[in-house]
This record gives structure tokens, C-alpha cells and sequence, in this order.
């Protein structure tokens, strides 16, 4: 029988599948938790994953020092781009009509829809935000620390360690410090996600007053977040990585949609495309990153990277024209 862990990473991925984008989430968040020992929080409690779970698995907290999987983080990730993404394009929707719908009488209307769809977001943003943040996180971090430890007294191996379904302990025997860092980079970069569309949930660069102030502060833990994922990347992953290139393509695509920094996204697309580009993947980085899935997904993002240097080239050109 799996464990309760494993049985609630398998519902997300069968929420996923059915386009149950709510019960993925909060399954995925419950899995998360539950990995590091913590317990579920309460905004998970009495939905369809629970009835799912009724099967017999014991739903409780791993040992003190565990951490979630690959694949729990994984899904996690799915679930959190899944449950912005639903009210992420009616709001940028919103922003546009703010600035040019001449109507008065629509004003009110796209008043109270912009408030609902915030609320959504806010709270969805609120449970991944407080998972990672102050659960995943940290997990992470300290088990990435003990195991760096273990590794330079020749107790554990800096290579891929297991990657137990239900989480493992940094110890020896548990993930590897490269595992680690992966999951640290992953989480990073998600919660730099979060604060960005926090920022852009607060409404257009018109906006005055308390909401300017809030998206001004969530654009500033949004660059803090990619920049340390960025880091972190860059001192333990091949530059082809796709978790590392995910950091690079979002970050700069912040950096010139949100910051209004064309020039500072420019120059991240391309070192992270050069460095990418000129990166040969050995078989034991290809089978640490995940196999030829991973590769693959590298590759993918390498050209997204590469599409949006040259769109973005040929702007900054027509801009140099105009001055």
C-alpha cells in the first residue's frame, strides 16, 4: 500500500490530469508538508484528495529532517503555475480596460471582477507562499547543509542520492547534496513567481497609493528570490539544467515586462543561452538533472530563451533609433 505521501503526490498528478488544478494544488501542498514533518495546514483539510486518502494511508508527518521529492516538488510546481495561471490572464485583461475603455458604466464591473479574481489569487498565492517559505525552504536548506557536511567527512556521496517517493532525510542514504540544490534553486524560483504576480495582481504601473507601495515591495522580494535561485544555480548546476534556465527565462522576463529593465534582461538571456549553449552534458549530469526528459525540457527552454533575446534585441534597437 503507498504511504500517505506517495498517495497524495499520485492524486495531484490525477487532478492534474483531470484538470482539477484546486485539488492538485492543495494535495501537493499537503505532500510538501507532510515531507518535511510538518503537519497538513488546515486550508487543505476537507476536500476530495482526504476522501481519496480514506483508502487507509496514514496521513501524518515524516521524521524530523525529511524533505519532499523531486516528484513532489514537481507537481507542487505544476499546481502553483496551474492555480495563478486561471486568474493571471483575466487580470492582465483588467489592467488593459483600466487603461483604454472609454465606458464609464463597465468601470464599476471591472471593479468588483478585478476584486474576486484577487481574492482567489491572493489566497492561492498565500498557501504555496507559506509552504515554501517557511516549511520547504528551510527544510531544504538545512538538509543540503548536513549533507555537504556528510559528504566532506566521507559519509555520504555528492552525487544523486535516493529519491524515495515519500521524501528522505538529508543523512547519509538520503538525497545528495546536488539533489538539495536542486530542490533549493526549484523553490527559489517559485517563490520569486509568486511575489511577481503579486506585483502584477496590484494592477498596472498607473497604480497610486497602497497598491503601488505593495507591488513596488513584491517586485523587490521577486528580484531578491530569482537572484538567489540564479546564484545557487550557478554554483552547483550545468548551465543546460533546465531548473537553472527556468530561473534565467523567468527572471528575465521580469526583468523587462515588470522591472522595465530591457537592457538588464537582455544581458541575463544571453549569458544564461551562451553558457547553455556552450555546455556539452556529460551522461552523469544528464542522469542526475533526470534523464533524457530532462534534456529535453533543457532544450525547450534554450530556445524560449533565445526567441525572446531576439525579440527583445530587435526593441532595444528600434529604441536606440528613437532617441
Amino acid at each position: 500500500m503507498l504511504g500517505g505521501v506517495e498517495l497524495l503526490v499520485e492524486f495531484a498528478e490525477v487532478a492534474e490530469a483531470c484538470g482539477r488544478h484546486a485539488d492538485m494544488l492543495e494535495a501537493a501542498i499537503a505532500a510538501a508538508m507532510l515531507s518535511c514533518g510538518a503537519p497538513i495546514p488546515e486550508s487543505c483539510g476537507k476536500h476530495a484528495w482526504e476522501r481519496f486518502a480514506g483508502s487507509g494511508a496514514v496521513l501524518s508527518p515524516l521524521s524530523e529532517g525529511s524533505v519532499p521529492s523531486s516528484r513532489c516538488l514537481a507537481v507542487l510546481a505544476r499546481g502553483t503555475k496551474f492555480a495563478v495561471s486561471e486568474t493571471r490572464a483575466p487580470l492582465r485583461m483588467l489592467d488593459v480596460l483600466d487603461e483604454h475603455e472609454p465606458r464609464a458604466d463597465l468601470k464599476p464591473i471591472a471593479a468588483e471582477y478585478r476584486a474576486t479574481l484577487a481574492t482567489q489569487a491572493a489566497s492561492a498565492r498565500k498557501a504555496v507562499h507559506d509552504c515554501l517559505a517557511r516549511t520547504v525552504l528551510p527544510a531544504l536548506e538545512a538538509a543540503a547543509d548536513r549533507a555537504a557536511a556528510d559528504a566532506q567527512d566521507g559519509a555520504a556521496p555528492a552525487g544523486r542520492g535516493p529519491d524515495p517517493a515519500a521524501g528522505a532525510s538529508g543523512a547519509a542514504g538520503g538525497p545528495a547534496v546536488g539533489d538539495l540544490t536542486r530542490g533549493i534553486v526549484l523553490v527559489c524560483r517559485l517563490l520569486g513567481d509568486l511575489e511577481r504576480y503579486a506585483a502584477e495582481a496590484e494592477g498596472g504601473t498607473g497604480q497610486r497609493g497602497p497598491a503601488a507601495a505593495r507591488a513596488s515591495a513584491a517586485s523587490a522580494a521577486a528580484l531578491s528570490r530569482y537572484s538567489k535561485s540564479m546564484q545557487v544555480g550557478a554554483s552547483a548546476l550545468p548551465a543546460w539544467s533546465p531548473v537553472r534556465l527556468a530561473t534565467a527565462l523567468n527572471l528575465s522576463v521580469f526583468l523587462f515586462e515588470r522591472h522595465g529593465d530591457e537592457a538588464e534582461a537582455a544581458r541575463v538571456a544571453r549569458e544564461a543561452a551562451e553558457a547553455a549553449e556552450d555546455s556539452a552534458p556529460t551522461a552523469a549530469e544528464i542522469e542526475a538533472e533526470g534523464g533524457e526528459e530532462a534534456r529535453a525540457e533543457g532544450a525547450r527552454l534554450l530556445r524560449l530563451l533565445q526567441e525572446n533575446l531576439a525579440a527583445w534585441r530587435r526593441v532595444l534597437r528600434v529604441e536606440r533609433l528613437m532617441v
